[in-house]
């Protein structure tokens, strides 16, 4: 892809999962200060993580108002738009131009991702495994659904709640480092605060790619809380993308949405074009 078309799929799919950035070399991960001495003195290696391993498992839709602001290079680009999600179903991301026009969605489900250009009546099928960085198995809809719910996860396992033991906590800073105790290809890893109520950062690695969410400004929403902050970022052979992206108007459980686009009248045409057109509707 070139640099415009690589600009334009950081608005569209850097919320997702910032998968399709992918570069060469080799990338050390710093994982921050991880001095125990400046660790609470009463961390309790053995708190349990129920409190942020599903916060909001008592909901099957979250609906907010989003502003995406994605750089890549000497480019930003920032858009507007809804995120919709259905738990086990559909992630919903609608991007507009001049505040009102929709002219894009992207839809993941379990099985793929769709990437549809609303004005030109066309879209893009795209499975998990095609997305540039992985041919993993470990990257698809249940991981990036735990992304964006604000939760722990293990690749490639589902039902986490019922496997916390699996976890292991270790103090590193002001923070806990929690991660999963047998690791995979795609490695993980979560901060949260020393008490264990926030969710405070996740971290993804892959070889040389890694992926960093860093989640804040939590309020209140239902019966538990929601960042209304998020910034995320990918880097890989000393290229990098970044988003940061602003919630409002959380809510919880409206359904009156459409999960899928009905793309009846729609043309299939290759995720290159496509982006390639929509940069062009998109500055």
């Amino acid at each position: 892809m070139d640099k415009v078309t690589h600009t334009l799929s950081g608005a569209l799919v850097t919320l997702a999962l910032l998968t399709l950035f992918v570069g060469c070399g080799t990338v050390r991960e710093t994982a921050g200060s991880d001095d125990a001495r400046h660790a609470p003195a009463m961390v309790r290696r053995t708190t349990p993580l129920s409190a942020i391993a599903q916060p909001l498992s008592n909901h099957t839709d979250l609906s907010l108002r989003m502003a995406v602001e994605a750089n890549y290079g000497d480019k930003t680009l920032p858009v507007k738009g809804n995120l919709r999600m259905r738990r086990g179903e559909c992630i919903q991301m609608a991007f507009t131009a001049l505040g009102m026009i929709e002219v894009a969605r992207v839809e993941m489900t379990p099985g793929a991702v769709w990437i549809i250009d609303r004005l030109n009546k066309q879209y893009a099928k795209v499975s998990y495994a095609e997305l540039p960085l992985i041919g993993s198995s470990y990257v698809n809809f249940s991981l990036v659904e735990s992304l964006l719910w604000n939760e722990l996860f293990i690749p490639g396992q589902k039902n986490v709640a019922t496997q916390l033991d699996k976890f292991v906590i270790e103090p590193t800073g002001t923070q806990l480092l929690i991660q999963p105790k047998d690791q995979k290809s795609l490695a993980c890893r979560f901060w949260a605060d020393a008490d264990i109520t926030r969710l405070q950062k996740t971290r993804l690695q892959f070889g040389n790619f890694i992926s960093d969410w860093s989640y804040s400004g939590y309020q209140l929403v239902g019966d538990t809380r929601y960042p209304s902050l998020l910034n995320a970022s990918a880097e890989a052979g000393g290229k990098k993308v970044s988003a940061r992206l602003t919630f409002t108007g959380i809510t919880l459980d409206n359904k009156d949405w459409t999960t899928r686009t009905n793309l009846a009248n729609y043309t299939q045409i290759t995720a290159t074009e496509l982006l390639s057109k929509l940069s062009k509707i998109i500055p």
